[in-house]
This record gives structure tokens, C-alpha cells and sequence, in this order.
């Protein structure tokens, strides 16, 4: 029972801030596959990995302000390719916002993409059969649509959903075959546990995480 695991990188990152605001924990340093892991029983007795895919965007443009936050995300990032998780990059595109309480327009960030590449993603996985489940790690319904026609492509597929903690969606569930929400303690017990060996060197959790 071959699984493929996509991750929504943001979603999964604003619940790990929710975590440390509500309960107290910090999370940030979390080891995604070890995290996935601990859920393979409960899909099926026979669930193997076959890939994990994790989706995310380099916040390039706060590196003036806050230059560091982007080579938090890099070490991250490669921290996880350690454990064979792939990384699919989306961006950050600008925008023009209107306040309505002081009546002046300003620019901010929005992210693209990502949406796009793991429907993008999932339709693949089902339309070339390349595993029996897949996993989303998100509670976004912008997939939904490409869950739907997953399913007409691939009626034999099964779509397992992983609701970070504070992102469970009544809705998504009911284009699921079995979900999880994402206790905190999960957070806390699927850390990094010291220093990170990676091909390119070691690296080590920052200090504030």
C-alpha cells in the first residue's frame, strides 16, 4: 500500500504557530516524516512510504526587514530533503490593498502557486497510478476540485486528509476517505532531535526556535 504525503507548507506553518501561541509549545524544528509516520498504521497495515512532497515559498521579500527568516526556511528545508522529502516551490506575488479605514493603498504579498502545484500534483499521483493513497497534509478547500477529479480519473484511489491542529475543515471531509487532526503533543514528539546531517553538512535548529 504505496502512500504519498503532499504538504501544505504555510497551512501546516500557521498551525505551528497556533500551537506555541495556545499551548505553549515550540514546534517550529518539526520533522515532517517522523510526524507522517506515526500515522501509517491507522491508514493501513501495509502502508509504505512511496514519496512526500512539500510545498512552501521563500518570503524573499522580507529579507530587507528581516533578513534571517529566509535562511530559517533554507536550513529548514534542507533538513527535511534529508529525510527524502522533495521541495516544490511557489511564490510570493505583490498587491495593491486598499484600507478601509484610513482610505490609503498600500502594497503587500500574496502567495501563488501552491494551490495550483499540489492539485496540480495530485492529479498526477492518480492519473499515473503511482501510489494507492494519498495524503494531504492541509485544510485548504481550493483542492477540492482537483480531489474530484483525482477520483474520476483514478475511482480506486484513496485521499487520506491530516488536519494541522486549528485548520480542521467540515467541508474537506466530506471528499476524504479517512481523516486525522494533528494533536500538538504530535508536534512536540516529531522534532529534530539534535544536530541535522545533510549532504551539504550539518545543521542545527535555531537558537529562538
Amino acid at each position: 500500500m504505496k502512500v504519498s504525503f503532499l504538504i501544505d507548507g504555510f497551512n501546516l506553518y500557521h498551525s505551528i504557530e497556533d500551537v506555541e501561541k495556545y499551548k505553549g509549545i515550540k514546534a517550529k524544528w518539526l520533522d515532517i516524516k517522523t510526524l507522517l509516520h506515526t500515522y501509517m498504521g491507522a491508514i493501513d497495515a501495509e502502508a509504505k512510504f512511496h514519496s512526500i512532497f512539500y510545498f512552501t515559498t521563500l518570503r524573499l521579500h522580507v529579507q530587507k526587514d528581516k533578513p534571517n527568516s529566509v535562511d530559517r526556511h533554507k536550513r529548514y528545508i534542507t533538513a527535511l530533503e534529508s529525510k527524502g522529502i522533495t521541495t516544490i516551490y511557489g511564490g510570493f506575488k505583490p498587491k495593491d490593498v486598499l484600507c478601509k479605514k484610513c482610505n490609503q493603498r498600500f502594497a503587500t504579498y500574496e502567495e501563488k502557486k501552491t494551490d495550483v502545484a499540489m492539485a496540480s500534483k495530485i492529479i498526477e499521483l492518480a492519473s499515473k497510478s503511482l501510489c494507492e493513497v494519498i495524503g494531504i497534509v492541509s485544510g485548504d478547500t481550493d483542492l477540492i476540485p482537483a480531489i474530484e477529479l483525482a477520483r474520476k480519473i483514478n475511482p480506486v484511489i484513496k485521499i487520506i486528509i491530516i488536519f494541522p491542529f486549528r485548520r480542521t475543515n467540515d467541508e474537506l471531509k466530506l471528499y476524504s476517505d479517512k481523516t486525522f487532526t494533528i494533536k500538538p503533543i504530535k508536534y512536540e514528539d516529531a522534532q529534530f532531535k539534535g544536530i541535522v546531517k545533510t549532504n551539504s553538512g550539518e545543521i542545527a535548529k535555531p537558537s529562538h526556535w
